[in-house]
């Protein structure tokens, strides 16, 4: 139980770094996942309940030129269609995911344009490949093999808070628990393979037509894209 008060915790969300460091920045701070219990910030929606859906959006290239599974054969074996990098950016800069039943249509929007911009930086066709979706629980659930330790935080990281017009404030991010160096390379390609199984066990990917009455279309990769990566 963290002695800091749920105000402080938002404090430390807060200050985060927008960067790759911000792995190494909550494992200092948070290292138990005492952020969890901030506050929420103004208007936003607090921590983040068990049963809550989280959605992530699949952008080729980034993610389906090396972390999808090309071959049927493999997919089938690991029982979930993208490899164990698909969740790298857990290790960094945190796993950006939208918490579904609360984000409003105008926050996918306005996600989907940032993170769009950015694919199309990597490729012009770039785009949305598809929604991955798995419940909260998953995250929660993942312990260390004594079935004892948290493996991973998930925390409420709303975007431009009190920004009017860019606020997106049904964000979550996924980071790994634990002391500082959790991160580190060795614990890092354990730790994503869990982290694949876990969701693995209970997800759904919605083609992007199918997602939000394909509200994600003007950001579509391209068809060609999306068959040669």
């Amino acid at each position: 139980m963290s002695e800091r008060t749920p105000t402080e915790l938002r404090d430390i969300l807060d200050q985060r770094p927008e960067d790759a460091t911000a792995a190494g920045y909550f494992l200092e701070h948070s290292p138990g996942c005492e952020c969890e219990a901030a506050d929420g910030v103004p208007g936003g929606h607090g921590p983040i309940g068990a049963s809550e859906t989280l959605s992530m959006y699949i952008g080729s290239p980034r993610h389906t030129r090396k972390n999808r599974f090309k071959d049927e054969e493999a997919a089938k074996k690991a029982g979930f269609p993208y490899k164990a990098a698909l969740f790298d950016a857990i290790f960094a800069g945190g796993l950006s995911t939208m918490r579904e039943e609360k984000s409003t249509n105008e926050e996918v929007k306005l996600q989907a344009e940032k993170i769009a911009e950015g694919l199309r930086k990597d490729k012009a066709e770039g785009g949305f490949f598809s929604v991955l979706q798995f419940c909260a629980g998953v995250i929660f659930a993942a312990k260390d093999a004594e079935g004892g330790t948290r493996q991973f935080c998930l925390y409420d990281t709303p975007i431009n808070p009190g920004v009017k017009g860019s606020e997106v404030l049904s964000h979550a991010d996924v980071f790994p628990a634990g002391p500082a160096g959790s991160e580190a390379k060795a614990l890092r390609t354990v730790r994503r393979v869990q982290i694949q199984k876990a969701v693995a066990a209970n997800y759904q990917e919605l083609e992007v037509k199918d997602y939000r009455d394909n509200i994600l279309g003007p950001w579509e990769a391209s068809p060609s894209l999306t068959t040669s990566t």
